[in-house]
């Protein structure tokens, strides 16, 4: 695949992401609305495979290997919603404390089946689980002792869908200003997390929805 026809989205750290034309995806991506997909790290993608398969899962792509890349499968859980599951050909990059600007910061899973969800991402993954404060609509999910993402219950009425933060160069309101500039649709105007920072949801252009996220401190 050529850069072409797999723009790579580029931040101060380095890569961060790419964009995919859903014309690629199975079927020619019929039925599929743009959206952002994470990507999972996992020692053995075969065997995630498995997993996904033995929990109510689906593999929609893969097992397949990129030259100099890695070896990946796009799974779709038991709720509906894609994931990648990748092992990259070079070593994970180093964690840092403190995402940089640019960067994907978190991912969560709002889910119409909160046990259901949370079962199939610990058994399939491997993850393990912490609970958010007193509130038990969302579950943290943890690996190697770090915080990786959540699980949260939808609002009714709400189908379930995966929500990406990105950590931007300048406030909420700026961003989204910029954003409604460059044709974006505010879904959310601001969320202030105490402790963490704010954030506001938008739709690009395309419709992929993201929530742009200022921390509290930077």
């Amino acid at each position: 695949m050529s850069n072409t026809e797999y723009p790579i989205i580029n931040s101060a750290s380095g890569g961060v992401g790419g964009i995919v034309d859903l014309k690629m995806m199975p079927n020619g991506g019929e039925g599929i609305p743009p959206h952002f997909m994470g990507y999972i790290s996992v020692n053995d993608v075969d065997a995630t495979c498995g997993l996904v398969k033995e929990n109510g899962g689906k593999i929609l792509m893969g097992p397949e290997n990129i030259p100099h890349v890695g070896r990946f499968a796009v799974i779709e859980d038991p709720q509906g919603r894609q994931v990648t599951a990748f092992r990259s050909a070079e070593p994970d990059r180093a964690e840092v404390e403190r995402p940089m600007v640019g960067a994907f910061c978190w991912d969560q899973l709002n889910t119409n089946d909160l046990a259901g969800s949370i079962a199939f991402y610990t058994a399939a993954f491997g993850y393990g689980t912490e609970s958010f404060g007193t509130d038990d609509t969302i579950t943290t999910l943890t690996s190697g002792g770090k915080q990786r993402g959540s699980i949260m219950a939808a609002p009714q009425g709400v189908p379930t869908h995966w929500f990406t933060y990105i950590v931007m160069p300048t406030s909420v309101p700026e961003s989204r200003d910029r954003a409604m500039r460059l044709g974006s649709t505010i879904h959310l105007e601001e969320v202030v997390v105490p402790n963490v920072g704010r954030f506001a949801a938008i739709a690009d252009p395309t419709g992929a929805v993201a929530g742009i996220f200022e921390p509290a401190s930077r």
